[in-house]
């Protein structure tokens, strides 16, 4: 299997090409850069006519969308121990991204850039160790890496430490410090340490609670389209809390995340349009936004549905789907369901409440895809 096709820089030096085989002097070269090697040995022989070409050069390539040439440069001098192509590299591997995934490779040549001080490598690396993709997992490992990365400034690397120690993952919980490192990278624009420190701030965890703190965070997370920190910013005006209450800018922040498929959000707005909540009254939104929750498994939209089809607001009454959804939101904990379950189920049939207990196993084991036939 081909990283890149056709790759290999002309002229190196102690490469001797017979029958499909070439030998490289090992004792010349360091010993990442025989890992590096072992490892497009190991997947391919490569052999091209490309001349030698800068990192410039493969970053014109991957922006013109040709990634089969800029894998090509760049690999030539990842093998070479440029610790920035080895780290481009990586990501090609990692994503996909004009080869096959491939994370065990993906993690070699981030180990080589990591051991060159590259801070994004070692974020990367970090995250690989962290869910054990390419590498055995080593939560520990992980935290090493990252803070390697973080100390350098690396906003990743400094997101990726404020979790593991809010999560206390291969390090002893420390919401303090979560925070502190959260904060580091929040203030480089990282939408993802916005919203975590702002939930931290919301929570009082690591910090006395500060909702101003927290809205004023989840504000910039969410001016850059961050659809978490959209609908907690929507449940903070929607309550009042560290701004002043305004339903309208909380349907507005609803509406957004809901569009990018945040299920919280499509729950909320739902229940809006279903109550009449800061929004006229309609029914055929309250159930597009319910059923777009439901089938990511959220009870309370699964809940919502059965109303609306018990009350034969979703078309004629069906008490059949009504216990189906019902049904389907206890099983994921919505407990405010068992006792509408209870009560349509006493009215129901033994046939049809064989046909409802059908399609809601039906509905799970398709993961809510085919539910409503």
């Amino acid at each position: 299997m081909l990283l890149f096709p056709q790759l290999m820089p002309l002229h190196v030096q102690g490469v001797r090409l017979g029958l499909n085989l070439f030998f490289y002097r090992f004792r010349e070269m360091d010993f990442m850069r025989k890992v590096l090697l072992s490892a497009v040995l190991g997947l391919a022989l490569f052999w091209g006519t490309a001349l030698a070409q800068t990192f410039d050069d493969g970053l014109a390539a991957y922006n013109a969308g040709d990634y089969s040439t800029a894998g090509k440069i760049w690999q030539a001098l990842a093998v070479e121990g440029n610790p920035r192509a080895q780290y481009n590299v990586g990501v090609m591997l990692e994503k996909g991204i004009g080869v096959p995934q491939d994370y065990k490779n993906a993690a070699m040549f981030y180990q080589a850039a990591a051991e060159k001080n590259h801070s994004g490598a070692q974020s990367n690396l970090g995250t690989l160790y962290a869910n054990g993709l390419g590498v055995e997992e080593n939560d520990a490992e992980a935290v090493r890496l990252y803070l390697l990365s973080a100390e350098q400034g690396n906003p990743l690397g400094q997101f990726n430490l404020g979790l593991m120690y809010a999560k206390g993952e291969g390090v002893e919980r420390d919401d303090s410090a979560a925070l502190s490192w959260l904060l580091k990278a929040a203030a480089q624009g990282d939408p993802r340490a916005q919203n975590n420190a702002a939930v931290l701030y919301r929570d009082g965890r690591g910090t006395e609670v500060n909702d101003v703190e927290a809205a004023r965070l989840f504000t910039l997370a969410a001016e850059q389209g961050f659809a978490s920190a959209q609908t907690s910013l929507a449940r903070m005006y929607a309550q009042g809390r560290g701004v002043t209450a305004n339903i309208e800018t909380a349907l507005e922040l609803f509406k957004k995340a809901a569009e990018q498929g945040h299920a919280g959000a499509q729950t909320s707005l739902g229940m809006a349009y279903y109550q009449g909540q800061g929004v006229q009254k309609n029914n055929a939104e309250a159930f597009k936004w319910f059923q777009a929750a439901a089938r990511q498994g959220v009870g309370e939209a699964q809940f919502g549905l059965g109303l609306m089809y018990v009350k034969g607001e979703a078309g004629p009454p069906n008490d059949i789907k009504a216990h189906m959804w019902w049904n389907i939101a206890v099983f994921n904990g919505f407990e405010n369901a068992q006792r509408n379950l209870n009560t349509v189920t006493a009215d129901l049939s033994p046939q049809d409440l064989q046909t409802a207990q059908n399609m809601a196993q039906t509905c799970v084991d398709s993961r809510y895809q085919n539910c409503e036939d």
